[in-house]
């Protein structure tokens, strides 16, 4: 009846003493599909992200088995070769970086999704931006209590760690701040626009409540129509 801490590893044992071996082995391949989800997820879109980048031509089977072996052969190499029991502490260090990460994706999403000079008709209405930025606070707050409690749970004393993590924090909060800023004005907000330090650092449109490079964009794109006009014209 001794209460132990749960992790990973002692969770499958839990499982094969309770419910026979068979649960220990569903447990295990259960563990292995949400890894390789969540793997291939983000192995596809930085693979199509570089393709367009890069402008890569490889065939299918090349591409798949390149970014394959980069994702798969390191958490092979640990597996194989670190003690077991110790993988529970390497998931938990892999879900605390993964939490500093999220709001690098959630925020720049809601700011895209949000722009009607990106989006258009399918920009987010007034609902759905409140819905996404309540949720994306809640689970980035949740996070966040995560990874401070993981740095506390370490028990480091050492000033030099305790400054680097000071000054990391700082960083990554302006940062957030930062995006957060962006996503703000990608949404309309003409009370932040008008601020000087944001029109500096956004280089904003403060008559159009939005970005000067999406309007250079739908200038660039009107001159093109008047000179496709004039072509037309001139072969007729």
């Amino acid at each position: 009846n001794d209460l132990v801490e749960a992790d990973i590893y002692k969770g499958g044992v839990f499982l094969g003493c309770q419910f026979g071996s068979a649960a220990m082995y569903i447990w295990a391949l259960g563990v292995l599909a949400a890894g390789q989800s969540s793997t291939m997820t983000g192995t596809y879109a930085g693979q199509f992200a570089m393709e367009g980048f890069l402008n890569l031509q490889w065939k299918k089977w090349q591409r798949v088995l390149f970014t394959r072996t980069i994702a798969i052969l390191p958490t092979f190499f640990i597996a194989f070769y670190e003690n077991i029991q110790d993988l529970s502490g390497m998931n938990d260090l892999l879900n605390c970086l993964m939490s500093l990460m999220l709001p690098f994706a959630v925020i720049p999403t809601i700011t895209f999704t949000s722009n009607k000079k990106i989006m258009g008709d399918f920009a987010n209405g007034f609902i759905s931006r409140i819905f996404s930025v309540l949720l994306s606070m809640l689970v980035i707050a949740v996070n966040t209590y995560f990874v401070i409690s993981y740095v506390i749970k370490l028990n480091i004393s050492n000033p030099a760690f305790i400054l680097f993590v000071v000054i990391f924090g700082i960083v990554y909060l302006l940062f957030c701040l930062y995006l957060t800023t962006d996503m703000m004005l990608a949404m309309g907000s003409s009370h932040l626009a008008s601020l000087p330090l944001v029109r500096r650092l956004f280089s904003t449109s403060t008559a159009a409540n939005n970005y000067a490079i999406h309007e250079e964009e739908d200038d660039g794109s009107e001159m093109e129509q008047v000179e496709d006009q004039q072509e037309v014209a001139q072969g007729q």
